[in-house]
């Protein structure tokens, strides 16, 4: 069976490991730039575009079974990424090397050889600090020098990516550190820490994506490229988010390692990271998509339902009590409170600018009154009724009650 080049004046892509983390955002960055895309990998990304093409297969059977020919580039991305889990099944780092070896034999045999862009790990540096290599990190060290005898010997062109640490603003995987770290303070239950001196070196993935496509669109020509981000202890790491969560879990440090040793610089490239995508920069936006990933979310108007206020005299507005303490509950509840408030928006005209210079006074006596709240939604429309289908009360005869309500 062949790949029909259906896709006229498209460049084509293939991706192994679509269904994963990275694997699903790098898709939709080719398509959004216009490239074809053929993604491999038994999970669906579940991608509708015309520009797209899933195989539900493993590396070894799509690259055994089809012909490649017509193809720009394979982002090669298949691999279980957790270090740990090799240590519990160390038959993966096998796998990941004859997956490889699969890819650079059926590029072997092509005249006109696509590129091969290969994601690397830093966990080979760190294991080298260590002296202690785990199977993961030489499974990807071996391959990394297998592309380099297929480059000398065969002709290939390739990109080696190492990559740190990675994040997303909005969706983070479930079974990696960061999350495993915000459910247990969430949960306010102890954080175990074998190792105080570790680093987190967490790098956005959207910088990952637009560093595969300037490779592509041959705006960066380095064979070696780290996507390294910036580092953050453990400890830290920890104990921010336990503050901005304003749990009780405690950190236990069980054990302690300090490695000094420091490692020659190649002649590679570090990517570039502007401060806005640095993981700091980003961790409370993280925390709050994370948190209500979890959390069913409860909106609240502000004045006459978490306090009284004539008009829009808000200066001498009085908390309701029992509103603030039902609210404080549902937020120890796990629920996400957002406070939406519309004040200013008439005095001002609805002038948004002059109104969010009203946000601090307003975050001032939300916690004067002692309200619980994760965000605080400024700006809400002026309005002397509103409907919406989700409104407490509401009900699905809203148009005969509305018709009463205007005679």
């Amino acid at each position: 069976m062949q790949l029909k080049n259906t896709i006229k004046n498209k460049k084509k892509v293939i991706v192994t490991g679509a269904g994963g983390f990275l694997g699903k955002s790098v898709v939709l960055k080719l398509i959004k730039n216009n490239y074809h895309v053929i993604s491999i990998d038994l999970k669906n990304p579940n991608i509708k575009s015309s520009n797209h093409r899933y195989f539900k297969s493993t590396v070894k059977s799509f690259f055994l079974k089809k012909k490649i020919y017509n193809i720009y580039s394979i982002i090669h991305l298949a691999a279980d990424p957790r270090n740990d889990h090799y240590y519990l099944k160390p038959e993966l780092a096998i796998e990941n090397i004859s997956n490889l070896m699969i890819i650079l034999n059926n590029l072997k045999k092509l005249k006109i050889k696509p590129s091969l862009i290969f994601s690397s790990t830093k966990q080979i540096e760190k294991d080298y600090l260590t002296g202690n290599s785990g199977p993961y990190s030489i499974s990807k060290k071996t391959c990394e020098e297998l592309i380099k005898f297929y480059s000398k010997n065969y002709g290939l062109k390739f990109h080696i990516l190492r990559l740190s640490d990675i994040f997303s603003k909005i969706n983070n995987p479930k079974n990696k550190a960061l999350n495993r770290i915000l459910n247990k303070s969430k949960n306010n239950q102890n954080i175990f820490i074998d190792n105080k001196g570790h680093n987190f070196e967490y790098v956005n993935i959207d910088v990952i994506c637009e560093g595969i496509i300037k490779i592509l669109d041959k705006k960066l020509n380095y064979k070696y490229i780290n996507f390294y981000g910036e580092k953050m202890n453990i400890v830290k790491l920890v104990k921010k988010i336990i503050k901005y969560l304003k749990s009780r879990s405690k950190i236990i440090i069980r054990n302690s390692v300090n490695n000094k040793i420091k490692l020659k610089k190649d002649k590679i490239l570090n990517y570039h990271i502007n401060k806005k995508s640095l993981f700091d920069s980003n961790l409370n936006l993280i925390i709050e998509n994370e948190l209500k990933k979890k959390m069913k979310i409860i909106c609240f108007d502000l004045d006459n339902v978490i306090c009284k206020t004539k008009g829009n005299n808000y200066k001498n507005s009085r908390p309701d009590k029992v509103a603030v303490n039902l609210i404080n509950k549902l937020y120890e509840s796990g629920y996400y409170i957002k406070i939406f408030t519309a004040r200013y928006m008439g005095r001002y005209g609805e002038n948004k600018k002059k109104v969010k210079r009203k946000t601090l006074e307003t975050k001032n006596f939300l916690k004067l009154w002692s309200v619980k709240y994760h965000e605080l939604i400024m700006c809400k429309p002026s309005y002397d009724l509103f409907v919406d289908d989700k409104c407490y009360g509401f009900s699905q005869n809203w148009k005969k009650n509305l018709k009463k309500l205007i005679k």
